[in-house]
C-alpha cells in the first residue's frame, strides 16, 4: 500500500514490491476516531505554561518526570520540536539543527526524552557544537488522550531525514503545527511529505534539500508571527480531520476498493508475479507527483 507521493511513479524500479496506490496518503492515522475532542467545537490547545507545569505529563516511576523550562512555559520566543526517537537522528541534520539554534538565540529545540542514555548523549553533542544545555526542552510522555493537544503548543516541528516522521508528524500535522521537511528518494524519507500532502499544509514547506530546509527553517524561524498566520491558514483551510490525511472513512473506502480491484484483477488472471501493478483508488485525482530531491 502506497501512494504517489511516498514512492512516485518513477521510482517505480527501484521497488521489487507492486504498489496498491491510495488517492491520498497511504499512513492510515485514525486521529478522527482516537481524538475527536482535538477538532470538536474548535480546537482549542491548553496554555502553555500548563503543559510546561506537567499538567498533561505521565510520571515515572524509573526515574523524575521531565518537563518543559520555565523559560519554554513562558513563550516569547519559538518552540520547535521533533518527537521522534533518537535513531532517526543523523548528523548532517543535527549540523543543521544546531546551526539554526546558534542563529536564533530566541529558539528552543524540543524532545521526547526516549530515554536517559540519549538524552545526555544529544546534550554533549549540542555542546560541541556551541549550543548549552539551556537550548534543548526534553519532556517525558504525555497521558494518551491528551498528548496530541499537548504537543500542539510546539510553534514548529523540524522532520528528520532520511528517515522521516511518521506517526509523530501525523500528531503535530492534526493541529495544525507547520511541518518542515525536505524528502530524498527512499520511501522512509517521504512520510512526511506524503501526510503534510494529504493534509491542509499541502506542499508550502516540502524542501527541494538539505540547503533549502535550513534556509527556510530560518525564514521561520526569524518571524514568530508568519510561523502563527501559517499555521493559522492551516486551520482555517478547513476541519483537518476530514482532509486524505484523517478521514478515516475516506481511507477505508479507497482501500477497499483497492482490494477489490486487486481481487478482480488476479481472479482475471492479470496479476502477473513480475509486473508491478499500480492501483488507484476511487475518489478523486491522486495528488501530483513531487520528488523534491535534488
Amino acid at each position: 500500500v502506497s501512494d504517489r507521493v511516498v514512492t512516485p511513479p518513477e521510482y517505480q524500479t527501484f521497488y521489487t514490491e507492486r504498489f496498491v496506490m491510495m488517492p491520498g496518503s497511504y499512513h492510515y492515522n485514525g486521529h478522527d476516531h482516537l481524538y475527536p475532542q482535538v477538532h470538536t467545537g474548535g480546537m482549542k490547545l491548553p496554555p502553555l505554561r500548563e503543559v510546561a507545569g506537567g499538567k498533561f505529563s505521565m510520571h515515572q516511576a524509573a526515574r523524575p518526570t521531565e518537563l518543559l523550562s520555565e523559560r519554554a512555559g513562558a513563550g516569547g520566543g519559538v518552540l520547535a520540536c521533533n518527537f521522534n526517537q533518537f535513531y532517526k537522528f543523523v548528523p548532517e541534520y543535527w549540523g543543521v539543527w544546531m546551526a539554526l539554534l546558534r542563529d536564533h538565540p530566541s529558539t528552543l529545540l524540543w524532545f521526547l526524552s526516549w530515554n536517559v542514555a540519549g538524552r545526555d548523549s544529544l546534550l554533549r553533542h549540542g555542546e560541541s557544537n556551541r549550543v548549552p544545555r539551556d537550548r534543548f526542552e526534553f519532556t517525558t510522555f504525555f497521558h494518551e488522550d491528551s498528548h496530541v493537544l499537548a504537543k500542539g503548543v510546539c510553534d514548529l516541528f523540524l522532520d528528520a531525514n532520511p528517515y522521516s516522521s511518521h506517526g509523530t508528524a501525523a500528531d503535530a500535522l492534526y493541529t495544525g503545527v507547520p511541518l518542515l521537511t525536505a524528502p530524498a528518494e527512499t520511501m522512509a524519507s517521504r512520510v512526511a511529505t506524503s501526510l503534510t500532502h494529504s493534509s491542509n499544509q499541502g506542499s508550502t514547506l516540502t524542501a527541494r534539500n538539505i540547503d533549502d530546509y535550513k534556509a527556510l527553517a530560518s525564514t521561520l524561524l526569524s518571524s514568530p508571527k508568519r510561523l502563527r498566520a501559517l499555521r493559522r491558514s492551516t486551520l482555517d483551510a478547513g476541519p483537518m480531520d476530514q482532509t486524505r490525511a484523517f478521514n478515516s472513512r475516506v481511507w477505508s473506502e479507497g482501500f477497499t476498493t483497492a482490494l477489490s480491484m486487486l481481487w478482480d484483477a488476479f481472479s482475471a488472471s492479470q496479476l502477473a508475479s513480475s509486473e508491478h501493478m499500480h492501483v488507484v483508488s476511487s475518489g478523486a485525482p491522486p495528488p501530483p507527483s513531487y520528488t523534491g530531491a535534488s
